[in-house]
């Protein structure tokens, strides 16, 4: 990031993980908030969540771009915003806002979808699976 912008620009913007503003909701004093922030993005990148991928973004005909983003599937779901920014001569000229919609899918999303609607249901069939398990293990360990 330092290649592309000055320092004040990538604060500005918040490009890159140095440059996140973070703003807890607290009366904790300024350096306590400061090392609360620095340690939920260290804890956050550990886990994967939070990465940079400098040379992700491919021009094609000087243009068009195109990035493509593995996400973790430990991402909490729900909707997101992705902020796109055109920068030339280290100033940013451009800026575009998209909205991202992370969902489950396949067998996770049916479970999901099973818990909230039918939540007894879905807890009885939890404890037969248990006990059911149980007892099929206890039966290959008896044997062995």
């Amino acid at each position: 990031m330092d290649e592309i912008v000055d320092e004040r620009t990538a604060a500005i913007y918040e490009l890159g993980i140095d440059s996140l503003q973070l703003s807890p909701a607290s009366d904790n004093p300024p350096a306590e908030a400061r090392r609360f922030a620095a340690g939920l993005v260290d804890l956050r990148s550990r886990g994967g969540l939070y990465e940079e991928h400098p040379g992700a973004v491919e021009l094609t005909e000087g243009v068009l771009y195109s990035a493509r983003i593995d996400i973790p599937a430990r991402v909490p779901v729900g909707d997101y915003t992705a902020e796109t920014f055109l920068i030339s001569d280290g100033r940013v000229i451009a800026g575009e806002v998209r909205e991202i919609r992370i969902a489950k899918s396949g067998f996770e999303r049916f479970v999901a979808i099973a818990a909230e609607r039918h939540g007894l249901l879905y807890g009885l069939a939890a404890v037969f699976v248990s006990l059911a398990l149980g007892w099929i293990a206890g039966q290959v360990f008896r044997r062995i």
